[in-house]
């Protein structure tokens, strides 16, 4: 008589989970961020390399390509997400900096989660809830670049 239960019970929590791995849109898999800011291209450029370098442990590690003359800089960065406030998950990501004359664009793709016992296995993200948390951290990633970009270079020391 406990069997049909636990079946059922299974079945449900199968089910359920179904819900929440549905297909994420692919602009849910990315966050871009236009902003305008009384910079050069060149003033943006330099300050964003230094940026990247203060925030991520490793900055050569993270840029992976920066070109002056376009105002482009490629760089992989890291963070980590808690699904459902359990264990936290490592993720990372390719972040694109591209600067002109008083703006510039951020875009951040290739969500990769690491799963695992030793979280050493890469993942693409696919789940809307892990999407979401990800693009909510990036949004405060984001807002932390134009902070440092809108700062002064005054050396008061």
């Amino acid at each position: 008589m406990k069997m049909p239960s636990v079946t059922i019970l299974a079945a449900l929590l199968v089910l359920g989970g179904c819900g929440a791995m549905a297909a994420v849109p692919a602009s849910d898999l990315q966050h871009q961020g236009v902003h305008s800011i009384d910079l050069s291209s060149g003033e943006i450029f330099d300050k964003s390399q230094e940026w990247l370098a203060l925030t991520f442990v490793d900055s050569k590690a993270v840029i992976e390509s920066a070109n002056r003359d376009t105002g482009k800089i490629i760089g992989a960065g890291a963070t980590s997400i808690s699904p459902m406030s359990m264990l936290n998950i490592p993720v990372r990501f390719t972040i694109i900096i591209e600067a002109k004359e008083g703006r510039y664009r951020t875009t951040y793709t290739n969500y990769v989660a690491y799963h695992g016992t030793y979280q050493n296995q890469p993942i693409p993200v696919q789940d809307q809830v892990s999407a979401d948390l990800i693009n909510q951290k990036l949004v405060k990633l984001d807002i932390s670049l134009l902070e440092y970009l809108q700062g002064s270079d005054k050396d008061e020391w």
